[in-house]
């Protein structure tokens, strides 16, 4: 009895041996799993290369290739987002190098998709023995153009990839079977542009203080900011606040007591509220430009002086120095 119950197991075993040589067929692939990141400008264009790895074992797929979904955009216009402000990048994948190229990567349901929008090559013409795979790697390139201005901070959006084998010809009259997937979370980090420039006013150097000025133009301002927190622009007057105290700015003689007050207005609106020297003309809590027009990202405003002008100031050279400052909050 010991040996029929011996002899029955080894039946056994060895018809199992087909059934498990013939599971051993493996097409598959994988993306980075942590998914792929872009440090992004508004003055230059990103451009990062990310890895896919397919494995092949068993059977000839000489008909295969990889593709990808449209994300939270569309297959022509993708886009990664925020919130808290909301707002979007634009941003592409190609299956190949882009070098200005209009060939996207897609799947199946992209309209007039075809070879030029997937990544495939004949690494798997041929079999392999079932207990081998063989590992191919190949490419998506991950485009942020610049000239974006958006608030800066993380972006992400999500996008599937996936692995098709087909029969007949590909983006006509092919048969389609998506064999693998892979999730590819897609983020762009856009860095904090800060910025500001004055164009001084011709002849403001040799202003005439014994008579009266009403809005005298000083400097036309430029001030720019994408910071997702918002931003602040000050003006500090330096004889104000060599003072230590006071609420008004004025010219000081450069060697000499006499002194005159001045008014200052920023935009077209008066600046009153000086403390320690410096006032607060702009506090906002968006970015320069909320259109995505990239020629309106720049905000002006006017500096304007106003004084009464007195004939009995001691005769000399008067000045007093203007600080503007940007910054985010």
């Amino acid at each position: 009895m010991k040996w029929r119950t011996v002899k029955y197991a080894l039946a056994f075993l060895l018809l199992l041996v087909p059934g498990l040589l013939a599971a051993q067929n493996i097409f598959r692939f994988s993306a980075p799993p942590g998914g792929i990141y872009a440090n992004v400008s508004y003055e230059q264009t990103a451009l990062v290369t990310v890895e896919v790895t397919v494995e092949h074992r068993g059977d000839a797929v000489p008909d295969w290739f990889i593709g990808g979904t449209a994300g939270g955009g569309s297959y022509t216009n993708r886009q990664v987002s925020r919130t808290l402000p909301d707002a979007t990048i634009n941003y592409q994948l190609y299956p190949t190098t882009p070098n200005g190229s209009t060939d996207v990567l897609a799947s199946p349901d992209f309209g007039g998709f075809g070879a030029n929008n997937v990544i495939t090559s004949n690494a798997f013409d041929t079999a392999t023995a079932v207990d081998v795979s063989r590992f191919e790697t190949f490419f998506v390139y991950y485009e942020v153009p610049a000239d974006q201005f958006s608030a800066s901070g993380e972006y992400t959006d999500t996008v599937t990839l996936e692995l098709y084998t087909y029969t007949g010809v590909l983006g006509s009259s092919a048969t389609y079977d998506r064999v693998d997937t892979a999730t590819l979370t897609v983020t762009a980090r856009m860095a904090r542009l800060i910025d500001l420039y004055a164009v001084q006013e011709p002849g403001i150097r040799t202003m005439d203080l014994t008579v009266p000025v009403t809005d005298r133009l000083l400097a036309t301002v430029h001030e720019r900011s994408n910071a997702d927190t918002g931003y602040e622009v000050s003006i500090t007057s330096s004889n104000l606040a060599a003072a230590g105290s006071g609420t008004t700015p004025f010219f000081a003689q450069a060697s000499g007591p006499g002194v005159l007050d001045y008014s200052l207005t920023y935009g077209g609106d008066s600046i009153g509220d000086w403390e320690s020297g410096t006032a607060l003309v702009t506090n906002s809590e968006l970015i320069t430009d909320t259109t995505g027009d990239p020629g309106a990202n720049w905000l002006t405003r006017d500096l304007r002086i106003s004084y009464s002008g007195s004939p009995n100031l001691p005769a000399g050279d008067y000045e007093d120095r203007l600080i503007i400052t940007i910054t985010a909050k």
